[in-house]
């Protein structure tokens, strides 16, 4: 289940259960009244977002789909309004499992604000061609859609776009050890290459590891990316000047992961506010002190979960979306009232399960036997004493090139077996290892042809820890 404020504060989106799969609904919040808006029975909605306050697009896919966890397989690209009126099938999904090549659209971002209410979105289409990853704005009632990318330096596979609309940065991988970088000053330039990384077979330097462009600043001329740049071990995010191809100041970091994504933008003040930053258990460092103000008043009203919050401020009215969640409490939404100060909750998105049934996700540091400190999770049984014996199980996540696990209920299959397996009387172990991304170039390296061997040992070590 996911939840979106609509730009006014006014009502939100949310997925609910209806003829068997998960469908789109809308609450609205001073009637306290709930329209649901499809009753798909072959699809789940997946994804969904406000285009303005009267209209919403949303893509269909299937939740419990296992083949490569390909949730958009088979489904597509629609818009309704909110009364669920005027609804537009803006792509269907075309393809087969046996090429596993899904041509449609997907949603990329929201239109630069004109002053108007326009019914228009901006998303990626590989329809033109699969081996292109294009951008088209799309209006939502009639369908029209117009390519932006009729310029492609080759075959992309991801984009940045300044504040204006305009892809800038283009991110190309013609081969699984090859990723190029491309940027243009403005739509009537000619791209130019600033970036390649070339990944050898059994080592790579870690400048090469990382550098992913996130997204422009409100100049639109500084690009924030994530980088290993000076041979550090764990990524960060700096500022960086394509025109010169240099590196400017550093803009977050962490001691236990990489940064690589997280950036939180106020678009009415037109800056860069915060990052999130998904570490051995979620944090938000806030670089605006009205946003740790109201941290601090959600962390005091709420303790005990990791609170992050959405704020509208449509109509002079300042009101924020709150998501409340932990090891032992699944996602509970509230709103927040900046300006009576109150906190109402508002959803929950599960009432059967919370600190009666959960047990704590503990994060640990497993010392491998070449010196290596791998982090990981472990859940011990309610009833558990110091020094008790207990049935053990290792859940070892796969990949093996991913990190599966993060900290709080839902945010991992591994997770939720850990608290099923936990409430039956075992400890489980949900242990990283070597090339498990996310923890730094050594720890990522140091798995290069390893799988069956140092890979299985680390295994090994979390069990003897």
């Amino acid at each position: 289940m996911g939840i979106a404020l609509s730009p006014n504060g006014k009502y939100i989106a949310t997925s609910v259960p209806n003829k068997g799969r998960m469908n789109l609904a809308v609450v609205d919040l001073s009637a306290r009244s709930v329209n649901v808006l499809t009753s798909f029975e072959n699809f789940d909605v997946v994804e969904f977002k406000w285009v303005n306050n009267k209209r919403l697009v949303f893509s269909l896919g299937n939740i419990n789909e296992p083949l490569n966890g390909d949730h958009q397989r088979g489904g597509g690209f629609y818009a309704v309004d909110r009364d669920g009126g005027n609804p537009r099938a803006l792509t269907e999904n075309a393809g087969s499992q046996r090429t596993s090549v899904y041509r449609g659209l997907s949603y990329l971002g929201a239109v630069p604000d004109d002053g108007t209410e326009n019914d228009d979105v901006l998303a990626t289409s590989n329809e033109r061609s699969e081996k292109i990853l294009d951008v088209v704005r799309v209006n939502t009632r009639t369908g029209r859609k117009q390519l932006l990318t009729t310029q492609v330096p080759g075959e992309v596979a991801g984009w940045v776009l300044d504040h204006n609309a305009v892809p800038r940065v283009a991110i190309m991988h013609p081969s699984g050890t090859t990723a190029i970088i491309q940027y243009r000053e403005n739509a009537d330039s000619p791209w130019q290459e600033i970036h390649r990384a070339e990944l050898g077979r059994d080592s790579f330097a870690p400048d090469d590891l990382n550098f992913i462009p996130l997204a422009f600043d409100f100049d639109n001329r500084t690009l924030y990316v994530a980088s290993n740049q000076g041979g550090r071990d764990r990524a960060a995010i700096y500022k960086f000047d394509p025109a010169t191809k240099k590196f400017g100041d550093l803009v977050a970091e962490h001691a236990l992961v990489d940064v690589t994504s997280g950036l939180l933008f106020d678009r009415d003040e037109k800056k860069l506010v915060g990052i999130t930053i998904d570490a051995d258990k979620p944090t938000t460092q806030w670089f605006d002190a009205e946003y740790a103000r109201i941290q601090k008043l959600l962390d005091a009203a709420l303790p005990g979960t990791y609170n992050s919050f959405t704020r509208s401020r449509a109509g002079g009215e300042k009101k924020s979306l709150v998501e409340a969640r932990s090891d032992r409490q699944p996602p509970r939404y509230y709103i927040l009232d900046e300006t009576k100060l109150t906190l109402e909750e508002v959803l929950s998105t599960n009432e059967k399960l919370g600190p009666a049934q959960l047990v704590e996700q503990r994060p640990i540091i497993v010392p491998t036997r070449d010196g290596k400190h791998i982090p990981g999770y472990l859940f011990l049984p309610k009833n558990y004493e110091a020094g008790q014996r207990l049935p053990l199980l290792i859940d070892v996540h796969g990949g093996p090139h991913v990190r599966a696990d993060f900290w709080g209920w839902g945010r991992g299959v591994g997770v939720e077996e850990g608290q099923f397996f936990a409430s039956r009387g075992y400890a489980v172990l949900l242990p990283n290892f070597r090339m498990t991304p996310g923890f730094g170039a050594d720890i990522f390296t140091s798995g290069l042809r390893e799988i069956g061997r140092k890979m299985s040992e680390d295994k090994e070590d979390a069990l003897a820890w």
